[in-house]
């Protein structure tokens, strides 16, 4: 049985390469449409992942399933909104943020958030 097994292994290796004649063969074929194709779709998904980057960025939020199939018009309303944000220091941020009608002005650091002025 051991034997059976063994002869079944090497029989499914494949057999050794043997070398050829130092450029006695043609040329190989090279599939330029399927090449063209690839490289297309290569920009095409990195052009994708530059959207969704910059979708991002700007606060779009993460792309789940339920948001591709809605529709435009059915958004729902937003609770909080950055009016704008300026750099003050290489590590702190200064932020007017708007939420559910009222503006904060708020420092951000890497330590944390503190609220310079809040709503009046």
């Amino acid at each position: 049985m051991m034997r059976a097994a063994f002869a079944l292994t090497l029989l499914a290796l494949p057999a050794p390469a043997l070398a050829g004649q130092l450029a006695g063969g043609s040329s190989p074929d090279i599939p330029w449409l399927r090449m063209l194709l690839a490289l297309a779709f290569c920009i095409a998904l990195a052009f994708g992942a530059v959207l969704l980057l910059k979708r991002h960025q700007r606060g779009g939020g993460p792309i789940a399933p339920s948001a591709l199939f809605q529709r435009r018009g059915q958004a729902s309303a937003r609770r909080i909104s950055v009016i704008e944000t300026r750099r003050a220091s290489p590590t702190a941020d200064l932020c007017l943020v708007e939420c559910d009608g009222e503006t904060w002005l708020l420092a951000v650091t890497a330590s944390g958030a503190t609220i310079l002025r809040g709503p009046q």
